[in-house]
């Protein structure tokens, strides 16, 4: 009889857990769990958390660099995730649940967000220059500040959006949905003829 418990992937349950300053380069996390923790000045660079499931946690300044995190779930009926003043560059959202979930002051510079649930998320001043929103849900995002420049928004849902002030310039928003956005003192060019944002051409 063969015996499958040897090739068996070990759980790896944080919940709970209240981590200052700590190492975690290169770990392999893959379906980690872990609600309600508190990581402090964490490094995760270079770790494999996708498929994961992580509620009501917060990641206070951690450097996240290169992180794997497509397909986990942020959400939970404890409460939403903080990753306010966190480093994500470029980190992999694709398709993870992100939904109300705090990025304040994120840096998230040339990370993807593709097919990735953001909507009601608070990303203000967001830093996320050459950064891919393909087909993301950021229905009702604040994203006031925030610098998208070059970010690629190609069928994304924008749908309500506050982009007060954000950068806008050289973004991609060919198929995405546009419509309610707030785009009061955006600092995007406009065209001669209707006066719409450039960068916003081929939107809905």
């Amino acid at each position: 009889m063969r015996n499958h418990t040897k090739n068996k992937r070990p759980e790896i349950d944080l919940s709970g857990a209240k981590i200052t300053n700590g190492m975690f380069e290169h770990c392999n996390f893959k379906g980690i769990e872990a609600h309600e923790a508190n990581f402090k000045h964490v490094r995760f660079d270079g770790s494999d958390m996708s498929e994961g499931k992580i509620g009501c946690t917060i990641f206070d300044t951690c450097d996240m660099e290169a992180v794997n995190f497509v397909d986990t779930d942020f959400t939970s009926s404890w409460g939403i995730c903080h990753f306010d003043g966190s480093g994500v560059y470029k980190s992999d959202f694709s398709h993870a649940n992100l939904k109300g979930c705090s990025l304040k002051s994120v840096e998230a510079e040339a990370a993807w967000f593709d097919a990735t649930n953001l909507e009601g998320c608070d990303m203000e001043y967001f830093e996320a220059p050459q950064a891919s929103f393909r087909g993301a849900n950021l229905k009702g995002a604040n994203l006031e500040g925030a610098n998208l420049f070059g970010c690629n928004f190609e069928g994304a849902d924008l749908s309500g959006a506050n982009l007060e002030g954000a950068n806008l310039e050289h973004c991609n928003f060919k198929g995405a949905t546009m419509r309610g956005v707030n785009f009061k003192e955006s600092p995007v060019k406009t065209t001669a003829n209707n006066q719409q944002p450039s960068a916003l051409s081929g939107a809905r």
